[in-house]
């Protein structure tokens, strides 16, 4: 009997370990996520500082008029979904790159990629190839030098705006997201 309980004691007591366990480190997670986020913020409010906080969550963006890589001019307006997040990208750039591998990382459906605006300076042959390399299927717009990014302040690249189908500003990220970031934009 008194092994029994024992026996009891032990498998209660592994248990209890086990879960501690497993909840500290689901703790330890949490809380280095919530740094990360924390550092963006800080991060992104210094850049919009810098920018002399052109654009705001909860303001709009212009419904500029830009061309796709076909030559077409696009109203911003009619590709976006009801919730897209527009890049602001310098293909060049390290992290620029880093977060067009993590857009094609997330495998998002082909609905969900459209919602997704690229936006660059960038030699449209360059795009075009830039497209292809990272297999991308969202709309990739050029901004003929950098006049629409300039009338917004944004010098400084990737930079992230998620919007609504009018233009709202719902977000605002500084720096190259990664697909887990990505992903909580758009939860499928």
């Amino acid at each position: 009997m008194r092994s029994k309980k024992i026996l009891i004691f032990v498998c209660v007591l592994l248990a209890t370990i086990s879960i501690a366990y497993t909840l500290g480190i689901y703790g330890a997670d949490l809380k280095q996520k919530w740094e990360q986020n924390k550092k963006r913020r800080q991060s992104t409010e210094a850049v919009l500082k810098q920018m002399g906080n052109t654009i705001e969550v909860g303001g709009y963006l212009p419904n500029s008029i830009l061309e796709d890589l076909n030559g077409n001019s696009v109203k911003l307006s009619d590709i976006t979904c009801s919730k897209s997040l527009i890049v602001f990208s310098l293909p060049g750039c390290g992290y620029s790159i880093r977060q067009l591998q993590s857009m094609k990382a997330c495998s998002l459906s082909t609905e969900t990629e459209k919602c997704f605006i690229l936006i660059s300076d960038e030699n449209p042959f360059e795009l075009m190839y830039i497209r292809e390399q990272h297999g991308l299927q969202c709309t990739i717009l050029h901004d003929r030098d950098r006049v629409f990014m300039k009338s917004l302040g944004i010098f400084t690249s990737p930079f992230n705006v998620c919007v609504d189908k009018d233009l709202r500003i719902l977000d605002i990220m500084g720096g190259s997201l990664s697909s887990n970031e990505i992903k909580e934009y758009f939860p499928e």
